[in-house]
């Protein structure tokens, strides 16, 4: 079974670079833990692709905003929109819908719903 490795930085004016799937391996690599160094030459620890989310990065960051989660915050293409969701609660899932102005359903992928996002948005441009 593989582990995705994801941070959630706090949302910061100052902070707005993403953090890529590289960035975190190199952290990881860093580590004095025995049991990290070992998962990652065993390549039990193993970050996920971000190529859709990042060409999407802009929209992401909007949800990323909406959720009350840092813009910065390394998202994969395998993160679900449960990923940010704290408990399942649908009273805050509308109220993220609601702030988007797009519906998404919590097993939907975060680029997926960034597409949809940008959709919408563009849309109402022209």
């Amino acid at each position: 079974m593989m582990d995705t490795v994801g941070a959630m930085p706090q949302d910061n004016d100052d902070y707005d670079a993403p953090v890529t799937a590289k960035d975190m391996l190199a952290v990881l690599k860093q580590s004095d833990d025995p049991e990290v160094q070992r998962r990652i030459r065993e390549g039990c620890i193993e970050t996920a692709e971000a190529d859709k989310a990042d060409a999407l990065r802009p929209w992401v960051n909007q949800i990323l905003k909406a959720a009350d989660i840092g813009i910065g915050a390394f998202i994969s293409d395998e993160s679900m929109m449960v990923d940010l969701m704290p408990f399942e609660d649908d009273d805050y899932q509308r109220e993220v819908e609601a702030q988007l102005g797009v519906s998404f359903k919590l097993d939907d992928y975060i680029y997926e719903v960034a597409a949809r996002l940008r959709d919408a948005q563009q849309a109402l441009d022209n």
